[in-house]
């Protein structure tokens, strides 16, 4: 086994592992040996090798349907995305979420991904004369675009592991994701050598990496007005309340004798006419 598949293998695990960590912390798997990330992974290798043939029909179809032959970290890094976009729809839960697990794992594993290219020779850049330069296969000194790419995968992770603004809303690693792995992998592109153009010097990777700095930049942009920090109201300061005085105490209904004339236990006020028990035709002395 050589070292870009050790590289290979070790990316694969690293993703794996990070990815089931934050889906067993969120719930949204009940068991470590889920097959959901390994299944993802296989089509991730899939698309990885379907991009780099298609983008390069020319050199690399024969290579479509065998084992050997190129990989695309980009082809892969759709096709998990997709199936994770997928899967996440299918069981009904927060896709934007699960996407950010989904590029929090991928930074990680660019680092392995590059050091095996680093090791194997592959992914090289054009010829250079710096100091910075490293000696290819060819015996000329090239740009190092493996080392370039290496400290993009680890602005990457400090981004999206350590930055508070970007972690804690959801979507907003997604979107920082494609802003910066987009523009850095455009501009990285410049000095590649291997990566035939489309159209004038545009190459298949840096209009995918320009593509997703544009999304990116309008699903940060979004995310930022919807959950920004909103002004807030003036209010003016409430005058100082006088001290409340006790309630006044209730009058007590007073029981009067229905002797003098007034309805028992009634709280009206006017009385009830007097009645004599004289006769009405017996006069008074």
């Amino acid at each position: 086994m050589n070292t870009y598949s050790t590289c290979l293998g070790a990316a694969v695990f690293l993703g794996w592992f990070l990815w089931t960590r934050d889906a067993l912390a969120k719930g949204w798997i009940r068991s470590p040996l889920s097959l959901t990330a390994p299944i993802t992974a296989f089509f991730g290798i899939v698309g990885a090798k379907a991009l780099a043939a298609l983008g390069e029909w020319e050199t690399y179809g024969d290579s479509l349907l065998r084992w050997k032959g190129p990989l695309a970290v980009q082809g892969g890094m759709l096709a998990t995305g997709l199936c994770f976009a997928l899967w996440a729809a299918l069981r009904r839960l927060p896709v934007l979420s699960v996407l950010d697990a989904h590029v929090r794992a991928f930074a990680v594993i660019l680092l392995p991904i590059r050091v095996g290219c680093l090791g194997a020779g592959c992914c090289y850049g054009s010829p250079t004369d710096g100091s910075f330069g490293v000696l290819g296969s060819d015996g000329i000194l090239r740009h190092p675009t493996q080392v370039y790419e290496i400290g993009l995968a680890l602005l990457l992770v400090a981004l999206l592991h350590g930055a508070p603004l970007v972690r804690s809303v959801a979507g907003r690693p997604l979107f920082a994701f494609a802003i910066v792995y987009g523009l850095g992998r455009s501009l990285i592109e410049i000095v590649r050598e291997d990566t035939r153009p489309l159209f004038a010097w545009v190459t298949y990777p840096q209009l995918i990496g320009l593509s997703m700095f544009v999304l990116g930049t309008v699903g940060a942009t979004i995310s930022f007005r919807s959950s920004g920090p909103r002004r807030a109201a003036v209010s003016l300061p409430a005058e100082p309340q006088a001290a409340a005085s006790p309630p006044a105490p209730r009058p007590r209904s007073r029981r009067r004798s229905s002797r003098f004339g007034w309805s028992d236990g009634s709280t009206r006020s006017h009385p009830q006419p007097f009645r004599s028990n004289r006769p009405e035709n017996q006069e008074q002395p």
